[in-house]
């Protein structure tokens, strides 16, 4: 049954970008980093391409295997314009599940946010989505960790999402930071609408992801009575 309610988020998710794409022009872009990357002294960059303005939402899968060895085991994603820019959205993610958060630009300032223990996890993507506010209060982020918003349409004024920069925390020749697997951008922008229903959708598989699952424990609870 698991992987019945698994495939009906699957084609929910599908039918959305389907779509999306038959009807409004959006740019669609996957990076993969290798965990070999993070095993590197030094930070390294991939650019997005084409640029990503107006409306984006980034989903960050995280399937990298920690070094348990390392207690300082972490990586470090930097969302930025372009290399030198000091404005970025800044994700640490250590081998513990913790997220820390930190968004640098001229309207918040430097801005950390903290959100506590298991704030990422391996089977669920990390979303960010940056919006342009129709009532001209200005551009906005959000970043939900796929169970809950961390942060919720913070203002960030303009920010177009071309560069990610990467490196880890802990390394040494001794004790690599990650083991083995991999980091998974996928990137989709252009007309709102089409990124709203996709949230819209997602959030409804899911929905009905965990209703489906708390009648077959009902079930099977009666059963087992």
């Amino acid at each position: 049954m698991r992987l019945f309610y698994c495939t009906l988020l699957v084609l929910l998710v599908s039918v959305t970008f389907t779509e999306g794409s038959a009807i409004f022009e959006r740019n669609v872009e996957t990076i993969t980093i290798p965990h070999s990357a993070f095993n590197a002294q030094g930070s390294s960059v991939e650019h997005f391409e084409p640029e990503h303005a107006s409306d984006w939402l980034l989903a960050i899968h995280n399937n990298l295997i920690y070094n348990t060895a390392n207690p300082e085991s972490s990586i470090v994603l930097r969302v930025k314009e372009y290399e030198q820019s000091e404005e970025y959205i800044e994700l640490v993610m250590d081998r513990q599940n913790k997220i820390f958060i930190t968004v640098n630009s001229k309207e918040t300032g430097y801005l950390p946010i903290d959100n506590g223990e298991s704030s990422w996890f391996k089977d669920k993507p990390l979303i960010l989505h940056f919006s342009e506010v129709k009532d001209g209060s200005g551009e906005r982020v959000s970043i939900s960790n796929s169970q809950r918003n961390m942060v919720d349409r913070l203002k960030l004024g303009e920010f177009e999402a071309r560069t990610i920069e990467f490196y880890s925390i802990g390394y040494s020749q001794n004790l690599p930071v990650v083991i083995d697997g991999q980091i998974k951008l996928e990137i989709l922008s252009g007309d709102p609408f089409p990124i709203m229903l996709t949230l819209i959708f997602v959030g409804f598989g899911a929905a009905t992801y965990l209703t489906l699952r708390r009648l077959k424990s009902r079930k099977d609870w009666y059963a087992r009575g």
